[in-house]
């Protein structure tokens, strides 16, 4: 037992050393490659009211996060307050961090947290859906967005392009998916033999259906998560656009959201906790291209990592404790 736990331990310590070593690489290549002191030139000048509206729009994705979440249980979120929702919604983004699963991790934490609430199961289970169908089908309608732009205006090589169809083909399948299954009562043959063989789809595939189809299949519930998960896209380009600003650069706005879409794709795809290092050279890269010096680029996003990525780490960490816990939300009347 204390083996296995010891080789999990090690095992999310290696890849996290793994990131800091890609991001050290790149930070290295381009200091050496840069400018002498031009990017530590360009830290040290950084615009401080730049910075509070990087901090401003940062601080807005974890109440949109918590709208795609109160949208998704329906009633039964009255019993949580949207404060409490934010929080849940930072302690959601360390656990993901943190535990690298695909999200599962701080979506369970989030459906735990719920039920401790008071909120009905079905109706957490009906958050799970509809945060995730709404995630993908966003994040595909972005990636296509920025794919038309970038086709345009930036030196795209095929192999980014074939990643970014594949994603959207893979992120459109799996939101149908997950609509087609939330709430049926039964599965058709293939699913049902699927179930049979693998255990774990079958528990997943049970969870999707007990949550309530009243709710994941409300069309005014599935628009607001939509506009929500938009919105957070939008608010995290607009942040990266922000932190140029703030080290002296100019692009254009498009420019920067063709930039961080492609760089969020890398993330995603990578194996690090939150592409660390890989969204680092990707956004580097990506906003190079576009027209921005490389020591502007990687200033400016390690200053968006910085607001997005480690600064969040200390209040997530001591709000998935209280989660953990049942210190952030409990039954009402409890």
């Amino acid at each position: 037992m204390l083996r296995g736990e010891s080789g999990g331990r090690w095992g999310n310590w290696i890849v996290w050393l793994v990131g800091a070593a890609l991001l050290g690489a790149v930070v290295s290549f381009v200091a050496h490659f840069a400018e002498e002191h031009a990017f530590t030139r360009l830290l040290q000048q950084a615009r401080p009211r730049w910075l509070l509206v990087a901090v401003v729009l940062q601080s807005a994705t974890y109440l949109a996060e918590a709208d795609v979440w109160r949208a998704g249980t329906g009633a039964s979120a009255a019993r949580v307050s949207l404060g409490k929702l934010y929080r849940l919604s930072i302690a959601k983004l360390f656990v993901d961090q943190a535990i690298p699963s695909g999200g599962l991790s701080g979506t369970l934490l989030y459906v735990e947290a719920l039920r401790r609430a008071g909120v009905a199961r079905a109706a957490a289970l009906s958050g799970v859906v509809v945060a995730t169908f709404s995630y993908y089908m966003s994040y595909v309608a972005c990636l296509g967005v920025a794919l038309v732009m970038g086709l345009g205006t930036h030196a795209i090589k095929l192999p980014v392009v074939v990643a970014a169809v594949a994603f959207i083909g893979v992120g459109t399948a799996l939101s149908a998916f997950v609509f087609q299954q939330a709430g049926r009562t039964e599965s058709g043959g293939v699913v049902r033999r699927l179930e049979i063989k693998i255990p774990f789809i079958g528990r997943a595939l049970g969870l999707l259906r007990d949550a309530d189809p009243a709710l994941t299949r409300n069309p005014r519930v599935l628009k607001r998560a939509f506009a929500a998960q938009i919105a957070i896209v939008l608010l995290d380009a607009a942040t990266v656009w922000v932190c140029l600003l703030a080290v002296g650069a100019a692009p254009a706005p498009t420019s920067v959201y063709v930039g961080y879409m492609f760089s969020s794709l890398f993330r995603t795809l990578s194996v690090v906790p939150g592409g660390l290092g890989a969204f680092e050279a990707a956004s580097t890269y990506m906003l190079h291209i576009g027209g921005t010096s490389v020591e502007a680029a990687l200033s400016a996003t390690l200053l968006f990592r910085g607001f997005s990525f480690w600064l969040p780490m200390l209040p997530g960490l001591l709000f998935a404790r209280q989660a953990a816990a049942g210190s952030i939300v409990t039954r009402a009347g409890a």
